[in-house]
């Protein structure tokens, strides 16, 4: 059993649904981005999401492009996001990590380089937004030998047969996208949203956890996301526009990311 089916499983028995926060590397910088997740796992955070920035991130809005474009040009590379994680992994040996990246990254330095890496640090899951479930057999074999979950996209627009295979090629779990468009937080919750996780739930029943994540920005969003039946709540932008609102002294906002770290995850266990 994976990690992050480990954590999934006893958070339900728990009847908890897990809080999943979003770091990108090197944004402004890497001390920072280690300080940010330790902070979230501190206040609750069950998993952690951590990007590995690209130049050309398409399933991210303007707050999670320009984190990217500010850590890039501050130098950040793959290799210094993998420094980055495993200290992050050294200090949090018990929280499940996954990465997100975009193909480019992954095929650049080679699939069997990276997943060997992700092995190394003892990583748990990876998300390539961009990578059609068409073309990810060959990753699929990688990372099912190296024991790494390959968690995999729906959106309110696949239909049936699509997420039916989407599904059962799916480990650790399926992240749902509550919004047709990018990232960015939003103001409310959109009834497809809701909509899609009951759908997918319908077809799936209990065979493996269901993440929602796009434009999720307060607590009442994740109440009503896990109050419809999703096993976890996602959250990027959100904190990325705290921080970045006095980015050449980002740290003084930790304590207002750790309060709502903490109302999120109290609205996981609210069932």
């Amino acid at each position: 059993m994976s990690k992050i089916t480990g954590t999934f499983r006893k958070l339900r028995e728990k009847d908890e649904a897990a809080f999943i926060p979003y770091v990108i590397c090197g944004d402004p910088d890497p001390r920072f981005t280690i300080d940010l997740a330790n902070t979230l796992i501190r206040s609750g955070a069950d998993l952690l999401e951590v990007g590995i920035p690209f130049s050309d991130p398409i399933a991210d809005g303007p707050t999670i492009q320009n984190a990217s474009v500010r850590a890039l040009k501050a130098g950040m590379t793959p290799s210094i996001a993998f420094e980055i994680t495993s200290e992050i992994r050294k200090q949090n040996p018990q929280t499940p990590i996954v990465v997100m990246t975009y193909c480019n990254i992954v095929i650049h330095g080679g699939p069997e380089t990276f997943v060997s890496k992700m092995r190394k640090l003892d990583l748990d899951g990876l998300i390539i937004p961009d990578l059609p479930i068409e073309e990810s057999g060959d990753l699929e074999r990688l990372v099912r030998l190296s024991e790494i979950d390959l968690i995999h996209l729906v959106s309110s627009r696949s239909p049936a047969p699509r997420i039916k295979e989407i599904v059962s090629r799916s480990s650790g779990f399926v992240y749902l996208v509550s919004v047709e468009g990018t990232t960015g937080a939003r103001e409310k919750v959109d009834e497809k949203a809701l909509e899609l996780i009951k759908r997918v739930r319908s077809i799936c029943g209990e065979t493996i956890p269901l993440a929602m994540g796009f434009g999720i920005s307060k607590a009442e969003h994740a109440r009503s996301i896990v109050m419809a039946g999703a096993d976890g709540v996602i959250m990027a932008s959100k904190i990325i526009d705290l921080y970045s609102k006095d980015i050449a002294d980002p740290r003084k906002h930790l304590e207002d990311i750790a309060e709502l770290a903490t109302q999120m995850k109290a609205a996981c266990r609210q069932q």
